[in-house]
C-alpha cells in the first residue's frame, strides 16, 4: 500500500529494499521516533545467493513528545530515486 512489498521467492531489487526502509521510516517518525535508523543484513540462505535472508535492524532512538506532522510530501518511491 506504500510502495514497498517484499515477497517471498521475488527477486529483491535495490529500490524495493529502499523502499522498504523509506516506509518504516515514516511510520517510526509518526509514532515519535523522529531519530529512528534502519539497517539492514543480506545473508545467503543455506550458502546460496539467490536465497537470502534479510535480517533489519532498527535504532528507534529517543522518543519525542511530538510526531512527525503529516504525511512527508515526498514518497518513500521518489526519496529512493535521488
Amino acid at each position: 500500500a506504500n510502495g514497498a512489498e517484499l515477497r517471498l521467492g521475488w527477486p529483491l531489487e535495490s529500490q524495493t529494499l529502499c523502499r522498504f526502509q523509506e516506509v518504516v521510516l515514516d511510520v517510526m517518525n509518526e509514532k515519535g521516533f523522529l531519530d529512528a535508523e534502519i539497517s539492514h543484513d543480506m545473508r545467503p540462505t543455506y550458502g546460496d545467493w539467490r536465497n537470502v535472508t534479510l535480517v533489519f535492524t532498527i535504532v528507534e532512538g529517543k522518543r519525542s513528545d511530538r510526531t512527525a506532522v503529516g504525511a512527508s510530501p515526498v514518497s518513500p518511491a521518489q526519496r529512493c530515486m535521488r
